[in-house]
């Protein structure tokens, strides 16, 4: 997909435009290339925590040379805090496959909230002392979202064959508010993203080999908001866009048109 971004923004003279981004096969001689790095890599080849500071540490704990200890299978419900005091001093856990059974606390010296936009605000929303503030926890959320453009050439394109988001186009930014990247997937993931119903879709579907794929995307204006039942499971997430967010959303799919035809 990126050779099509490339050559579109060249026919339009926009190439410096497009950018490459550093991704893992250039610094990785291990990396396959499989193009799976936006969904989960098959082949533990990205340079997540999970693929190098928790192996390490690990590592070093059953060495006698470090003091590392993981978790698994539990669910945070809150922080918990000292006595007349907002000073964090651990955390309410549960197993995850036993919702009803018995709490378990961990506590520590430090406590490090570092469980994503929303679950950190699920955390804290149903955290007790922090709920009696009135504090604006989840407030002002704000996301990036965006619409892939499919682009279905005559010769075979191969898309799913490299790596995804390995370009990107900026020239829109800062005025236009959104930037371009090149997006594929394996085809059950795809076909999410494809337009059509039953017979329709499937033979959009069934040109798989033949599309090139991008999406613009667009920061969202801070206006949702991410609401929690305090004794009720999931999050609520409400979203608010104002018209300025859906207008960079429909430039940046006429820019990508553009590019791609």
């Amino acid at each position: 997909s990126g050779r099509y971004l490339r050559e579109g923004a060249a026919r339009l003279g926009l190439a410096a435009a497009i950018q490459e981004c550093a991704v893992n096969l250039s610094h990785d001689p291990q990396c396959t290339g499989c193009g799976y790095c936006n969904l989960t890599c098959g082949y533990l080849r990205k340079r997540s925590v999970l693929q190098t500071y928790l192996p390490d540490a690990a590592a070093l704990a059953r060495a006698g040379t470090g003091a590392l200890r993981i978790l698994v299978g539990r669910k945070v419900l809150g922080v918990d805090f000292a006595t007349g005091s907002l000073r964090a001093r651990g955390v309410r856990l549960r197993c995850r496959n036993a919702p009803e059974g018995p709490l378990e606390f961990l506590q520590g010296r430090s406590v490090v909230l570092c469980a994503g936009a929303i679950a950190s605000s699920a955390i804290l929303h149903r955290s007790h002392a922090l709920r009696e503030l009135d504090l604006p926890i989840g407030e002002r959320f704000s996301f990036n979202f965006g619409s892939p453009i499919h682009a279905d050439f005559d010769a075979p394109v191969r898309a799913f064959d490299g790596l995804q988001i390995a370009h990107y186009y900026d020239g829109d930014l800062p005025d236009g508010g959104f930037v371009i990247e090149t997006w594929y997937n394996p085809p059950g993931q795809q076909s999410l993203a494809l337009p059509g119903w039953m017979d329709e879709h499937e033979a959009n579907l069934r040109r798989y080999v033949n599309y090139a794929c991008a999406a613009p995307l667009v920061g969202s204006s801070p206006r949702s908001r991410i609401d929690v039942p305090f004794l009720a499971p999931g999050e609520r997430i409400h979203v608010s866009l104002r018209d300025r967010d859906l207008d960079r959303l429909k430039a940046g799919m006429l820019r990508t048109c553009e590019l791609f035809f």
